[in-house]
């Protein structure tokens, strides 16, 4: 195998880390172990320049704030509480329902969309390759064991920089649908 093409082919590999959540954890506990990606150096570089040249048509909707610049998780948390909080400082029944989305991106609708948005043919092609050859394994701190090499069939890549970005364009038509159909009381920039 020419050396160029093990290079390639080692940047597509992926080591999931498992550190505890917190020293005072279980560490007999599986539940007590948070997963931190940790990618090839090569792959960051080719996500930050995706981002540079076609971020702006990677763009949500203004109700997906998670994952933009000068915001972050913590918000949309804090958002959720205030909310509850109103409710029930109003002596309201508070009821919510939460949707677990880490496999909910299909890869052949994602890169669809992408490509809808104007990206290059060529980048989403590169792109694709890379989600679906890319190897993982999982490294325990623990004890320092590693697991058996498997592939990724969905979801975004963990540990990507550009993960976020097309995983809200993925769901970028939720927050259109929903109100549109009657089943949300969100207001609509338009």
């Amino acid at each position: 195998v020419p050396y160029r093409w093990l290079c390639i082919r080692d940047s597509m590999f992926c080591a999931f880390m498992s550190p505890l959540k917190g020293a005072l954890k279980d560490d007999t506990n599986r539940n007590n172990y948070r997963a931190i990606a940790i990618s090839a150096l090569l792959l960051k570089v080719l996500d930050n320049v995706i981002l540079i040249l076609y971020g702006d048509v990677l763009g949500s909707d203004h109700l997906q704030y998670g994952y933009k610049k000068d915001t972050s998780g913590t918000q949309c948390s804090w958002m959720v509480l205030e909310v509850v909080q109103y409710y029930l400082c109003n002596h309201t029944t508070v009821k919510a329902a939460w949707l677990d989305c880490s496999k909910a991106c299909v890869f052949s609708i994602l890169f669809t969309k992408i490509l809808d948005r104007g990206v290059p043919a060529i980048i989403v092609r590169g792109l694709l390759a890379i989600y679906t050859q890319q190897r993982c394994w999982v490294k325990w701190s623990a004890n320092q064991t590693v697991s058996r090499v498997f592939g990724v069939s969905n979801s975004t890549r963990q540990g990507s920089c550009l993960s976020p970005c097309i995983f809200c364009a993925y769901l970028d038509g939720l927050p259109v649908a929903l109100p549109d159909a009657g089943r949300g009381s969100v207001p609509r920039e338009r």
